[in-house]
């Protein structure tokens, strides 16, 4: 099973990309997108899909009422669900997955720009009780993956997550490769790492035509983050290239270069 994964800041054009191989590449290849996941190829997986539904709405309303640790929250849920995803679309006979993002590589990236408002402190806690309400099942499960199953009210939840993360995040050994790929329980290394870059002011300029900015999209945090990329990935020793999507010529290059790669008639 070969794994190529898309990554890069916000606005460098990484859902552009994948929706192109997408209708490319069809069925024959499977299709993870984190932290904002793509439900329809879960709709068998009635749980699945359900917690799935639940991350998403949960960093909408993060989004939606100014509130990072809701945001938090959906994006680390994502990542301890990343391995159910992958196990499912790299089932059906299907010889290779395509990831929009990867927990080992996106994590340590944005749990750094985050870790200042991770605190659950800073969470509103009656916002918090009235969103997560209706999906207590949902949040339970991404309790239990992150702390266990310990005993503790259901209406102290968000706040249990994010202190464990503030707690683990603020310890360098903490973002190592091999402590991330325990703690989330990721099977299987990128064959291919692909980062998607552009100049801060372009990625601003890409992201400010969109109808609401999330708390890390200003041009300040993206330079952070564009950054951040290049260290974590020099760290990790996988196999990795970086794609000026600036350039058209160079973006085509690498989209008919993993057509060619993932397709299943080479």
């Amino acid at each position: 099973m070969e794994l190529i994964v898309i990554t890069g800041p916000d606005g460098s054009g990484k859902s552009t990309l994948t929706d192109r191989l997408r209708s490319v590449l069809n069925k024959e290849v499977g299709i993870v997108c984190v932290p904002r996941i793509n439900l329809e190829p879960f709709r068998s997986d009635q749980e699945l899909y359900d917690i799935c539904m639940f991350i998403n709405y949960l960093g909408e309303k993060g989004d939606e009422l100014k509130q990072p640790g809701l945001k938090i929250i959906s994006m680390f849920g994502a990542m301890l669900l990343y391995e159910d995803l992958y196990q499912q679309q790299s089932g059906q006979g299907r010889k290779s997955v395509l990831s929009e993002r990867h927990p080992l590589v996106d994590t340590p990236v944005y749990a750094r720009v985050y870790h200042d408002v991770m605190h659950p402190d800073f969470l509103d806690i009656e916002i918090a009780r009235e969103v997560t309400a209706p999906y207590q099942g949902q949040m339970r499960v991404i309790c239990d993956r992150l702390l266990g199953t310990y005993a503790f009210p259901e209406s102290n939840m968000c706040q249990e997550v994010l202190a464990f993360l503030h707690d683990w995040f603020s310890k360098d050994e903490n973002y190592g490769y091999g402590r991330l790929k325990s703690l989330l329980g990721i099977s299987k290394d990128p064959d291919q790492i692909c980062l998607l870059d552009a100049r801060p002011e372009v990625l601003a300029q890409r992201i400010s035509e969109r109808s609401s900015l999330e708390y890390h999209e200003s041009e300040k945090t993206l330079t952070v983050i564009r950054d951040s990329y290049k260290v974590v990935l020099s760290r990790v020793f996988l196999p990795y290239g970086v794609v000026n999507t600036e350039d058209s010529e160079e973006t085509e290059r690498i989209v008919n270069a993993i057509i060619q790669r993932l397709s299943p008639e080479r």
